[in-house]
């Protein structure tokens, strides 16, 4: 007799009801309502819920890298990725290069050189 393998059902259930995955669900959660309070808002509140909703994200992946990796190599990797981003942002959008040319609106702020700071 064929019997059903629960090892997937349980993976689910460990996922949805372990607190350690709370900071998954709460950012899941905010990008599933950000349509509707941007819908009700008429898009005035655009700005601050997509910040907030990168915000929410950033922490999430910092709460999970933090679990597994160590401080040093956590700060050193956030500095790394975020100087990189940035710099490459800044070329891109003061030459053209790689990606054509483009520019950011003072709609988010604040902004280094042009490049706001939510985008590294």
């Amino acid at each position: 007799m064929l019997t059903a393998d629960r090892r997937p059902l349980t993976a689910v259930r460990r996922v949805v009801t372990d607190p350690r995955w709370l900071p998954l669900w709460v950012w899941v959660g905010y990008m599933l309502a950000l349509p509707i309070v941007d819908w009700l808002t008429a898009g005035e509140a655009y700005p601050l819920l997509s910040t907030i909703g990168v915000l929410l994200q950033l922490g999430a992946v910092l709460i999970f890298l933090s679990r597994a990796w160590p401080w040093p190599r956590l700060a050193a990797t956030v500095v790394v990725a975020v100087s990189v981003t940035w710099l490459l942002e800044w070329v891109g959008s003061t030459t053209g290069l790689p990606f054509g040319e483009y520019d950011y609106s003072a709609l988010l702020q604040p902004q280094l050189f042009g490049v706001p700071l939510l985008i590294p």
